[in-house]
């Protein structure tokens, strides 16, 4: 959280919220280029999204989470692997549970 540090308002509090996004959809756009079939690394991005919307960020918006889950999703249904399948819909379940 390099670029999100601190509670706004405090001392060596840290916030560039664009900058946040940007780190962002550049990893997401790394972890298509070498996507196989581990959904895990876009996990652990929407993950990274969600404590940014959460620390309210108003540079994550809500239909960047909704897209992500989505693309997640589909590599979820298309992971041929049942174990790598297995490990990610568990990962994908605890997540959406946290949401709500």
């Amino acid at each position: 959280h390099f670029f999100w540090v601190g509670v706004p308002g405090e001392r060596g509090a840290k916030h560039d919220p664009v900058f946040v996004l940007q780190c962002l959809q550049r990893a997401l756009k790394m972890a298509d280029t070498c996507m196989t079939s581990n959904v895990g690394l876009f996990l652990q991005i929407l993950n990274e999204y969600l404590y940014h919307y959460n620390q309210n960020n108003p540079s994550i918006r809500l239909e960047f989470i909704n897209s992500l889950i989505e693309l997640i999703q589909t590599h979820i249904e298309n992971t041929e692997d049942p174990d790598q399948r297995a490990k990610a819909e568990a990962f994908f379940n605890n997540t959406i549970d946290h949401i709500r």
